[in-house]
């Protein structure tokens, strides 16, 4: 069997007790009462967070208080990223932003140029336009992907936007030193 159908086969059951939130799905239920609000009117938690396991809903207690999770490797903010911070904002209430980087990251052990190398070296295809966004200081990160968020035009200012660090040992979050 897959991991696919291992998942689907373990979805089941769970599935068969309903939303884990109901508080989020009124809409569902009562769509007459909720008509599309086209305001950032709200309130709520976007989090940007690292793909890897280790930095999720079951480490990091509070994650279940959050109302959109977004991951990819760094937790990097990118179009794809502010697209789904925007959307959270205008169909969820999201108003404020969080982003999560971890301790002991993948993106902390490479350069771009190393990756690009490496994947060319292995799969014989050029991977030079490929941008991995790879870092080598886990604060400046977190402040520079704080930064963009805040500078994007797109974004209204009354977002609240910071970041945190969670060291996958401890499974302590700890704010970046100003």
């Amino acid at each position: 069997m897959s991991e696919t159908e291992k998942l689907i086969k373990a979805n089941e059951d769970q599935a068969k007790s309903g939303p884990l939130f109901p508080a989020l799905f009124p809409k569902t239920l009562f769509p007459s009462l909720f008509p599309i609000q086209e305001s950032s009117a709200g309130g709520g938690l976007a989090i940007l967070t690292c793909m890897d396991p280790r930095v999720g809903p079951i480490f990091v207690p509070g994650f279940e208080r959050v109302t959109s999770i977004i991951r990819n490797a760094g937790g990097i903010v990118t179009d794809d990223v502010v697209r789904s911070l925007m959307v959270s904002n205008e169909f969820f209430g999201v108003k404020e932003f969080l982003i999560i980087n971890h301790t002991d990251c993948a993106m902390l052990k490479f350069t771009d140029p190393e990756l690009q190398g490496r994947l060319e070296k292995k799969y014989g295809k050029e991977a030079g336009a490929m941008k991995f966004y790879s870092f080598s200081n886990l604060e400046q990160n977190i402040k520079d992907q704080v930064q963009k968020v805040k500078s994007n035009p797109t974004v209204p200012k009354d977002i609240a936007v910071s970041g945190l660090i969670y060291d996958v040992e401890t499974r302590k979050l700890s704010r970046t030193s100003t």
